[in-house]
């Protein structure tokens, strides 16, 4: 085969070996991609053992432990803020008259008082600004105008031969219109003078007005200024009133409110490190899921690896391979069996020692070629190999030169078509949800079951494969 149609050959060659995987680079990808989930794997176990250390030196015991203790402390607060607020209503109680009571309101009113102003003139001086922007810019269109006119004074000084614009001789290039400045007569020029004046003038209009309106807004900036110190200064006698009205008395309640004050802040800070814990359990417990995750990942390459050493062995693969090609072979009734085997090199079938094409008979080389297809099917559809087989195969015509049509008298034999024929319902019988088996033939024995014929076809054409399916 090789000699005679080297091109089939080699492609055949080429499509065994990739349905195999006789290619190191697979084995190597894996054993990357082992290695970084092996280093995934190790950081998260680091900071799997950091975490526990922590735990353990904190004497945390679990979740349940801290969220038990977090709902103690909460109420503890809760009863401790409740007593300091009856210790404060008595002291405000006893410590009452009239005139801390309207001192204290006053105070209260003008702080509010004060805010709200202090709101106003920010707002104010923003605008101010934004006056004072647009002030500028009139100035800078202004200087602009009066640039312009002054260059308009002094171009008409002189007598140009070429174009200032576009530098062509005027005699030659007068009306052009490729440029805006040929042709324009003094009068034109003056026209533009008169123009500019009169946008400067409006623009001057506008800013007068503008610096009105600025002197303005800054007068009302003033006034908020002034009301906002006249309140703090009220603000500070009333406050500075208050002091020496309640400066002479003493408050019984002082031991019981730092008392209180005190247990807060501990329950407060214990509180906080039951947060942290609470953290770090629940970090602890998603590294937990992440290690084991990981963990599947490795065994799964590894088995993969392992799964892609054995496929790489091809002499394994051969032998593994010639045992189902012998047992199929036996179970198709092949007469005269001996010697069949692939040869490893060149991945054909050989039988009697023999090339299968060379024995002289097309019924042997029928049964090879279903047998040799059959093996690499059966074998790569197995559980213990990863390969790239379709899991799919389509024979055409297995009856042929087999039985009654077969020149060679060994395989004349029906029996050898009907094992054949049963070979495949023990496949569909065994392997069913594997592969997929499509077989088509002229005929077929009796043993064959219903459930595995798809179509019949009639041989007066009226039923036919591409009308009726």
């Amino acid at each position: 085969m090789s000699e005679k149609n080297w091109p089939v050959y080699n492609k055949q060659k080429a499509a065994f070996e990739i349905i195999f995987n006789f290619y190191d680079e697979l084995i190597g990808e894996l054993k990357n991609q082992f290695s970084i989930k092996q280093e995934e794997f190790k950081n998260e176990a680091i900071k799997l053992t950091g975490i526990q250390e922590f735990l353990k030196q904190s004497n945390v015991e679990n979740y349940d432990t801290v969220d038990k203790r977090k709902k103690e402390i909460d109420l503890q607060i809760e009863e401790l803020t409740q007593l300091l607020n009856e210790y404060k209503e008595k002291i405000k109680i006893d410590s009452a008259n009239s005139m801390t009571q309207e001192l204290e309101a006053s105070v209260i009113k003008n702080k509010k008082e004060r805010n709200a102003i202090l709101s106003e003139l920010a707002d104010q001086k923003q605008y101010i600004q934004k006056l004072i922007t647009l002030s500028n810019q009139y100035t800078n269109d202004i200087e602009k105008i009066d640039a312009a006119i002054m260059g308009v004074r002094e171009i008409n000084k002189y007598d140009f031969k070429l174009c200032p614009n576009c530098l062509q001789p005027l005699s030659t290039h007068k009306n052009s219109a490729d440029c805006t400045l040929c042709g324009n007569s003094m009068e034109n020029l003056a026209e533009q003078v008169i123009e500019l004046k009169s946008e400067k003038r409006s623009i001057n209009t506008k800013q007068n007005e503008l610096e009105k309106h600025i002197v303005h807004s800054m007068s009302v900036r003033d006034e908020l200024v002034n009301k906002t110190d006249f309140l703090t200064k009220k603000i500070s006698q009333n406050e500075r009133i208050l002091t020496d009205l309640t400066e002479s008395y003493v408050n019984p309640y002082l031991q019981e409110i730092s008392f209180i004050n005190l247990s807060l802040g501990k329950l407060y800070s214990e509180n906080d490190e039951l947060d942290n814990s609470l953290r770090f359990i629940k970090e602890l417990n998603r590294l937990h899921l992440v290690l084991k995750e990981k963990q599947n990942e490795l065994e799964d390459l590894k088995g993969q690896i392992d799964d892609q050493v054995v496929m790489n062995n091809k002499t394994d693969v051969i032998t593994m391979l010639n045992v189902k090609f012998n047992e199929i072979l036996e179970k198709f009734h092949f007469p005269k069996l001996s010697n069949a085997y692939i040869d490893p090199k060149k991945y054909i079938p050989y039988i009697r020692g023999r090339k299968y094409n060379d024995l002289g008979s097309l019924g042997a080389v029928t049964l090879l070629t279903v047998a040799y297809y059959l093996t690499i099917l059966v074998e790569a559809s197995s559980k213990e190999i990863n390969s790239n087989h379709l899991n799919l195969l389509m024979i055409d015509t297995p009856s042929k030169n087999l039985g009654v049509s077969s020149k060679s008298t060994e395989f004349q034999d029906e029996e050898i078509f009907k094992s054949i024929i049963s070979y495949f319902v023990e496949l569909d019988k065994n392997m069913s949800s594997e592969i997929q088996l499509i077989v088509i033939n002229n005929g077929y024995p009796d043993i064959l079951p219903t459930k595995n014929i798809i179509k019949e076809f009639s041989s007066d054409g009226n039923s036919g494969l591409i009308d009726d399916i």
